[in-house]
């Protein structure tokens, strides 16, 4: 009998080493945890930039700097009115249609009358014309897209009006000048979030970009709040490009009105519920997250970004809800290993797993998946490939002349040249040579953060976006042995809260944006960066 109590005591011991030993794996010392952030990509607030009235210099003008930096904005047209019809200012739907490029199109109802004298009476019908006919036209001219916003003329409605609005459109602006808050994070005195008059600021032009910053963005940013901003004319480019350069300096999330709109009443109305947390019997976690929204007007399917605690060990986590599978970098937050990720709400379910990387590369030219490890020799990575080194050294240097390439927290014994494809180098990454960055072209912003090249850094000739270090604790500054030389690039250059121990040279650059960097000097456009 007493050796019948031996071996229970003996099995009650191991498995409360085994039950201390799955919670010890977390950081935090407590097993995971999940939610909902307040913008896509854990942005600190939201900005949409919308238009009215379908002016030419929207196409002219506007659209061609939004695309440059691949900005998807809002456009409300307004469908028929004898001296703003469409055409309008020589502007035809087969003109809106080729500009559309993934922006949005909103309605601006038919014939742009004021709505508060059509709520009552025998002109209710009028109002319902105004919103169904015009979101009909737009729907029949824009097959990609659905029409879900709407923007109420000279801004004015009452509740009459939303309640009409209601039945065929998620959302509708108006036109006063505040910011937009999730309920409960309303600053004393600031009005309450309405999805159907959402707060705008009307912006003249020219643009007075110290207005918006000072009064709206700064105040967005440390409130977590949304800036919604309306134009009419750009006729004044130049402040304008200003304004998206400011915006893209800024840890912000930049999208369109319904995307932004969607996301918060998702988000409102979610529940991220866990199915089954890690253990050690059980090393995945798997969620669910759900909302409660039930519309014929749109699907609500707009991604949520997810931060969930993982264990400690977890370097690199493989995500995978259904089909979509994707390998993110986990991040030390205080006490606790975060990762963030986006996922379709009412989707499949979602489990996290550590991500699998092959202990060791086996042929430099063969740099196609996740990778550890130390490597002897030399890496090439080419058109097709997708070479993710995560932890580890490479003795030689690596070339890339296509595909795309990752290094997190890897060292590199020699030169890093990019002369393709798309990037992200960093955090915690050693480059013992120079790192060069050429020809660079296509949509895919691209981004060098928390890294320590030896050597040169030198960014020429790109066509696309290149991130060099941000405001942002996701990317954070670079640390730089010797010159940070950017010139000729017509893709936007960021550089930001680098230190360069030689001198920061920038030359001929189309687009270029930075600050927070020293330098033992400064020249040309990077003088006051």
């Amino acid at each position: 009998m007493k050796k019948s109590y031996s071996y229970l005591l003996v099995f009650i011991l191991v498995f409360a080493g085994l039950f201390l030993l799955s919670k010890g794996a977390f950081a935090s010392g407590s097993v995971s945890n999940h939610e909902v952030t307040r913008w896509r990509d854990n942005h600190k607030a939201a900005v949409s930039i919308t238009f009215d009235d379908g002016y030419e210099s929207q196409i002219t003008n506007a659209i061609p700097l939004l695309n440059a930096r691949n900005l998807k904005a809002t456009f409300f047209l307004i469908t028929s009115w004898p001296s703003w019809t469409i055409p309008h200012d020589g502007i035809t739907w087969a003109d809106w249609e080729k500009a559309t490029q993934g922006h949005e199109i909103g309605s601006h109802t038919v014939d742009h009358l004021d709505l508060t004298t059509l709520s009552t009476g025998f002109l209710a019908g009028q109002l319902q014309y105004e919103l169904s006919d015009s979101q009909s036209t737009i729907n029949e001219y824009f097959t990609d897209q659905k029409c879900v916003s709407f923007d109420y003329p000279y801004g004015k409605t009452n509740a009459a009006v939303e309640a009409a609005t209601s039945q065929y459109y998620i959302a509708a602006r108006g036109a006063s000048s505040y910011l937009n808050y999730y309920p409960g994070d309303e600053p004393q005195g600031s009005p309450k979030l309405d999805f159907f008059n959402v707060w705008s600021y009307g912006a003249d032009d020219p643009l007075d970009v110290n207005d918006v910053e000072q009064n709206y963005l700064i105040p967005a940013l440390q409130n977590s709040a949304w800036l919604c901003t309306h134009f009419h004319e750009v006729q004044n480019p130049g402040p304008f490009q200003n304004f998206l350069d400011y915006l893209l300096t800024q840890d912000v999330w930049i999208d369109t009105f319904g995307s932004i709109v969607r996301y918060m009443q998702e988000r409102i109305h979610s529940t991220v519920t866990v199915i089954s947390d890690y253990s050690t019997w059980s090393p995945k976690i798997v969620l669910s997250v759900t909302h409660t929204l039930r519309s014929s007007i749109d699907p609500y399917v707009e991604p949520l970004t997810i931060r969930s605690t993982v264990p400690s060990y977890w370097v690199s986590v493989k995500v995978q809800q259904g089909r979509n599978v994707d390998i993110v970098d986990s991040i030390p937050e205080g006490k606790e290993i975060a990762i963030y990720y986006n996922v379709i709400p009412n989707g499949e379910i979602i489990t996290l797993t550590q991500a699998s990387l092959s202990s060791s590369l086996r042929s430099g030219k063969t740099c196609n998946g996740f990778y550890s490890g130390n490597f002897e020799g030399n890496v090439t990575v080419s058109k097709g490939q997708t070479c993710t080194f995560v932890g580890g050294s490479i003795a030689g240097h690596v070339k890339q002349h296509g595909g795309v390439l990752n290094l997190t927290g890897v060292t590199i014994g020699d030169d890093v040249y990019i002369h393709g494809g798309t990037f992200l180098i960093g955090p915690y990454t050693i480059i013992d040579g120079d790192l060069e960055i050429r020809n660079l072209s296509g949509s895919t912003p691209n981004q060098i953060c928390g890294t320590t090249v030896k050597g040169d850094l030198k960014l020429h000739d790109n066509g696309t976006t290149a991130q060099i270090g941000s405001r942002s604790s996701s990317c954070t500054g670079n640390w730089i042995g010797g010159d940070l030389v950017i010139h000729d690039n017509t893709g936007h250059m960021l550089p930001f809260d680098n230190i360069v121990s030689g001198k920061l040279k920038c030359k001929n650059n189309v687009s270029i944006q930075g600050g927070g960097n020293t330098a033992e000097e400064k020249q040309d456009q990077c003088a006051l960066f």
